[in-house]
């Protein structure tokens, strides 16, 4: 099982701090609830920016881009150096859309 990291202190952040999570490797279903679990939390202690680091993904399945897509919903979050498998998997399901994974990356 991965770990997930992130830098969100114990504390309430001061405003407009900014709140990054480091993606694993392999970022799949099984690492969704930290993922939603992180969001929760880097939210409630006051993050105005949520920054993905997504420089290590070589795995994202469908089910983390719309785990992304549903916290993007509510919460400002950017993706920070998508990988290779991140840019290929968010061009091959935003074919034929309006949008496009440049919009996400900080």
């Amino acid at each position: 099982m991965t770990t997930l990291t992130h830098d969100l202190p114990a504390k309430p952040l001061p405003l407009g701090m900014i709140a990054r999570f480091t993606a694993p490797e392999r970022f799949d279903v099984h690492q969704i609830p930290d993922f939603e679990s992180w969001v929760t939390d880097a939210a409630g202690a006051g993050a105005s920016m949520l920054v993905i680091d997504c420089s290590a993904i070589r795995f994202i399945d469908l089910t983390a881009v719309e785990a992304i897509a549903a916290a993007r919903s509510n919460h400002r979050i950017q993706l920070a150096d998508p990988s290779v498998a991140v840019s290929i998997t968010y061009r091959l399901l935003d074919a034929g859309r309006q949008r496009s994974i440049e919009s996400l990356v900080a």
